[in-house]
Formats: structure tokens, C-alpha cells, sequence
């Protein structure tokens, strides 16, 4: 073998050595435990309310999906939507937990599916939800970050808090009159205890402006503490409305109101309240309208299956 073939295969194989070369392998479990660490780090920060951590779990490009919103892209539309669902007043309580990471064979993009719960206040009475997610991670410079977070209920869709048409339409240049028989009553809303009825008869409490509805409950029955995020009037039509004032309901310390009473209650105001015999009582303020219990564990919404 001449020196100038042996010369000849070595180049050869020099020139072939890099096509023949492996990739390095993608320690995928490793990369998954990073992925959830940062999903941790991200619960910590939505408990201590920092936007700015929430926000850095991004990538520059990264988008939130929330439900009933329009997407918040990159950095600004990310911060802008973070920072109205995390105001203090609406005491948002959310935590969430993989079930699936899968990182790609590359390593460099990963999708991460899970559950979450969620609890905050909004001016139709705190929200108790639960349902799944999906997150879309990707590298960036070496570090993992959002690139696209979007998330939607387990729960049913709940009715408006008037789900019927009002008997006399909201109007600045029109009167309205309605007599008893005209009414139309339906089940109360999931957001009080079952038994009652209501029938609306202006406006819609679901929606900003004034409104006034109807309300019959059944003898015995209860209200727990609870408040609104606006003033309350309440005149009795019939029966016997009993009505108290604070976090702990006490019948003892309550006050009968019969037919032709009246009541108002300031905004945020804890009471409760309770029926003797069959009662109608007549609400009106200013949509829009909502209930918040005091103790979460009275509101009807979080005992439906």
C-alpha cells in the first residue's frame, strides 16, 4: 500500500468523522424536574402577588390564554393582563400541579398539562373555580420559558344572576309599570342556597346599571353570612323577612321585618337572613351585582357536583 492511498484514507475519515458523530443525548428527566420547579417558583410567586416574577416566567414573545379575555401578549400584554387578575382587593388564591411533561428529543421545547384551582373576588362574589392547563415551554438561552399558557374550567357554565328577561326593560326616556300577575319567576341562581325564586323586574343585576328583582323564599329558609359589593335595598312584600348583621349567624340577634319594612345595607356590610313562612321580599341597587359568602364553605356554588 502506497503512503499516498494510506494518506488518501485518512482524509477520508477525517472528512467523515463529524457526519458519523452522535448528538448528545437529552437527559429528559432532568429537564422535566426543572420544569417543575419552575412551576413552583411560579405558584410562589402568584401567593405573594409579584407580577414581575410572574411575568419573568415568560419568554419576550410569550402569551397568556385566559378564558373570557383576549390574550396578553408579549411582556406588556402580559403584564397588563397579570396585574388586573392579581389587584390586592380581588384576593387571589391559585395554585396549580403538573401531570404530564413532555420534553422533546431536542431538548429545547417541552409541553407541561395539569390541573389547577383557583379563588379570587370579583364584583359578582368570589369566583371558587377548578379546571386544566396547558403550558408551552421553550429554551432561551439556555433557560426554559413560556412561550404559551392557556387554561379553562372543569366547571358547568353558570346561569346570569337574572337569567330572565326583565318585566320592564331599563330605559332614560321610557316608564315602566308591572303588576304581581305579571311576573315571571324562576329558580334562584346557583350563587344562593336552592328552595327560592326570583323574578326581575328592571334592569339586569349581572350587568352595570340599576335593577330591581323579586325574591320568594320558602318558609325556614336561610341565608348564611354573606355581603355585597354594593348597597343593598330591601322592602318586604310579604311575609316575614328576618334580618342580622355580622359574620356568625346568631337567630337571636336578628330582626323581624313583616310586609311594608324596609332595609338597606352598606356595601361590603357582613349579614344574614331567614324566612317565617313564605316571604317576598323586593331587591334593587346597582348591577353589577354579586354575593360573597363569609365562610367559603356556605356558598351553594362550590357544593354542586
Amino acid at each position: 500500500m502506497s503512503r499516498r492511498f494510506c494518506g488518501s484514507a485518512v482524509l477520508l475519515l477525517l472528512a467523515l468523522a463529524p457526519a458519523c458523530a452522535t448528538t448528545p443525548r437529552v437527559d429528559a428527566r432532568s429537564e422535566e424536574d426543572a420544569i417543575r420547579e419552575l412551576d413552583k417558583r411560579w405558584v410562589r410567586a402568584f401567593a405573594a402577588g409579584d407580577v414581575s416574577a410572574v411575568v419573568d416566567m415568560y419568554a419576550n414573545d410569550g402569551m397568556v390564554m385566559a378564558p373570557n379575555a383576549p390574550p396578553g401578549k408579549e411582556k406588556a400584554g402580559l403584564t397588563a393582563a397579570y396585574t388586573d387578575m392579581m389587584r390586592k382587593e380581588n384576593n387571589l388564591s391559585l395554585t396549580f400541579e403538573p401531570t404530564q411533561i413532555t420534553v422533546a428529543a431536542a431538548g429545547d421545547v417541552a409541553h407541561d398539562i395539569g390541573t389547577y384551582r383557583l379563588s379570587m373576588d370579583t364584583p359578582g362574589g368570589r369566583i371558587n373555580d377548578n379546571g386544566k392547563y396547558i403550558t408551552l415551554w421553550k429554551k432561551v438561552a439556555g433557560q426554559w420559558k413560556v412561550a404559551a399558557d392557556m387554561f379553562n374550567t372543569d366547571l358547568p357554565m353558570q346561569p346570569p344572576m337574572a337569567a330572565a328577561p326583565a318585566a320592564v326593560p331599563t330605559s332614560s326616556t321610557a316608564h315602566g309599570m308591572v303588576a304581581p300577575n305579571e311576573l315571571k319567576w324562576m329558580p334562584s341562581p346557583s350563587s344562593l342556597p336552592p328552595g327560592a325564586k326570583v323574578a326581575a323586574i328592571e334592569g339586569n343585576p349581572a350587568e352595570p346599571g340599576p335593577f330591581t328583582m323579586r325574591i320568594m323564599l320558602p318558609d325556614k329558609y336561610r341565608i348564611p353570612p354573606h355581603w355585597h359589593p354594593g348597597v343593598e335595598h330591601v322592602t318586604v312584600i310579604s311575609g316575614t323577612f328576618h334580618l342580622g348583621m355580622g359574620e356568625q349567624f346568631d337567630a337571636s340577634m336578628g330582626r323581624a321585618l313583616t310586609a311594608g319594612s324596609f332595609s338597606f345595607m352598606p356595601t361590603k356590610t357582613p349579614h344574614y337572613a331567614w324566612s317565617t313562612g313564605e316571604t317576598v321580599v323586593q331587591l334593587h341597587g346597582q348591577g353589577p351585582w354579586g354575593i360573597t359568602y363569609v365562610n367559603a364553605g356556605d356558598d351553594p356554588r362550590k357544593k354542586q357536583p
